[in-house]
């Protein structure tokens, strides 16, 4: 399998989930895909939305209401849904949050729709927007930070 033999069926997986239609249901677009001899592996994700059944929303609508939910978590605010970020040198739209993952919680694409995960510090520093102390932690001294934050409330 070559590597543009594995964009093809990056793109064409992508195209066949927007095609898909069940009532309250979404799927998120395949961020990525990995490929060796032979096969090509693409994680595809499916979630329920009280907003879809509702009123038939497009999966950019649902994704700009999860975006909307869950901005503030991570400094954010909802309008800054679809905004421009440079990291590298190389401009983004930011296009999605994935709220559990705190590692790589942004989703931006690129000006060729290409899709990519970023960190807090590059969508902030890629939009101008001050980090706070709790931004340049890592997400291990986050994830410890949590541990000990959930162990006094545990004991007081």
């Amino acid at each position: 399998m070559t590597r543009d033999q594995a964009k093809k069926i990056h793109e064409a997986i992508n195209t066949a989930l927007q095609g898909i239609k069940i009532p309250g249901v979404y799927f998120t677009p395949v961020n990525s895909v990995s490929y060796g001899a032979g096969r090509v592996t693409a994680r595809i994700e499916a979630r329920m939305a009280a907003a879809a059944t509702e009123g038939g929303l497009s999966q950019g609508e649902i994704e700009e209401m999860e975006f909307a939910r869950h901005a503030a978590k991570f400094g954010l605010q909802a309008t800054d849904y679809n905004r421009s970020f440079l990291v590298n040198g190389s401009s983004y739209k930011l296009c999605g949050i994935k709220p559990k993952s705190y590692k790589y919680p942004f989703i931006g694409k690129s000006q060729r729709g290409a899709r990519y995960k970023f960190t807090v510090v590059q969508v902030k520093s890629g939009m101008g927007i001050p980090l706070s102390e709790w931004d340049k932690l890592t997400p291990e001294q986050q994830a410890e930070s949590r541990r000990e934050m959930e162990w006094e409330a545990r004991v007081s």
